[in-house]
């Protein structure tokens, strides 16, 4: 049966009750009811853990995916309440930004749908994805059916999963095979599928794949920290990525439920942090010494200062509300002194408290 056959009769069956396979947060709702607190607590962690990995995945992904893509990040499957993590198109003109990303640039050469996961997925999750891939491409075949166009193999979109480790049978779940003409750790299943599996631990460990490797776990993700520090300071693609596993650190460091493999990955970015903390010192100071007065030397401290607060604020909540901005301020307004003594507030209150206390 052909690849548009099958899309076709799935997305035309009357029940749908494949789409509403439960994910993580129905499970952990489900634990909430569990009668031993510590038993619903180890859940809650776990949860947590995915949720700040999953945060900073995709933040991470379009950072580095922008400057050669359009990038989407939680993109509505249209017609069903299911959410893709990021939805890459390549942007034609910018082939040199993506050869500069080695085997990620490589990955998103075509549209695209990337799933980064924290651990091996299960059946379930692969199911999920493969569910939500379905549905993009029978609805990518009606629209070249309503315009009077024949939509070409090439242009269907590809699944890409990103798993630290891939056991064999969920390999041969897939039928994921390498090929010869990519690095050890990607797998495809048959073109009728069209879905890559990126084995993050398997990749070798060379510039190609590190920004891959920065998705691992354990001495993977460790190695990539280490490598992206070692990047030369005059390389581009160093200080966003700096700032996003400082942030990292500090969205970890500001829960109260921090698990053991989070303790670990806290000391592999704390490096990370103290680079980016000494480089946005540094760069302050240049912007004032530049102006070579003493009101510029403040101004320069003040805009790093705003930055520092402001990544902490995201990395806690998301996004800013605008009920923020006199948070913000207040910050501002405090002499070294001060600002010292009140910095751990930002770490320990929450939003409702710190708008509160700060935003009148």
């Amino acid at each position: 049966m052909a690849r548009s056959e099958i899309y076709r009769n799935l997305t035309s069956r009357g029940d749908r009750s494949c789409s509403l396979i439960g994910g993580d947060g129905d499970r952990h709702l489900v634990s909430g009811f569990c009668p031993y607190h510590h038993i619903w607590q180890l859940k809650e962690s776990s949860w947590m853990t995915r949720n700040r990995f999953d945060q900073f995945s995709k933040q991470f992904l379009e950072e580095v995916l922008t400057p050669s893509s359009i990038v989407e990040i939680s993109r509505e499957v249209p017609a069903e309440p299911l959410l893709i993590d990021l939805w890459v198109t390549p942007a034609p003109e910018r082939t040199q930004q993506r050869q500069n990303l080695g085997l990620l640039g490589r990955i998103v050469a075509s549209p695209c749908a990337l799933e980064p996961y924290r651990n091996s997925p299960s059946p379930e999750e692969v199911n999920h994805c493969v569910l939500k891939a379905a549905w993009v491409t029978a609805e990518s075949y009606r629209q070249a059916k309503r315009a009077g166009n024949r939509l070409s193999e090439a242009a269907l979109l590809q699944l890409w999963l990103f798993t630290p480790t891939a056991s064999p049978a969920l390999l041969d779940s897939l039928g994921a095979k390498p090929q010869v003409s990519w690095p050890d750790g990607v797998y495809f299943s048959p073109d009728s599928l069209k879905i890559g599996i990126v084995v993050l631990h398997q990749l070798p460990v060379v510039e190609e794949t590190l920004w891959l490797r920065l998705l691992g776990r354990g001495q993977t993700q460790e190695q990539a920290i280490s490598e992206v520090i070692a990047l030369p300071t005059e390389d581009t693609r160093r200080k966003p990525i700096l700032k996003l596993l400082a942030t990292w650190k500090i969205s970890i460091e500001s829960s109260e439920l921090i698990d053991t493999e989070e303790e670990q990955l806290i000391m592999a970015l704390s490096q990370a942090y103290l680079e980016w903390e000494r480089e946005t010192e540094q760069r302050g100071l240049q912007r004032g010494l530049q102006q070579g007065l003493q009101q510029g030397l403040q101004q320069g401290l003040q805009q790093e200062r705003k930055t520092n607060v402001e990544t902490l604020l995201r990395a806690r909540f998301d996004t800013l509300t605008p009920q923020f901005e006199r948070v913000i301020a207040h910050f501002l307004s405090l002499n070294s002194q001060e600002y010292t003594q009140q910095f751990p507030l930002l770490l320990s209150l929450s939003s409702e408290e710190l708008i509160s206390r700060f935003g009148d």
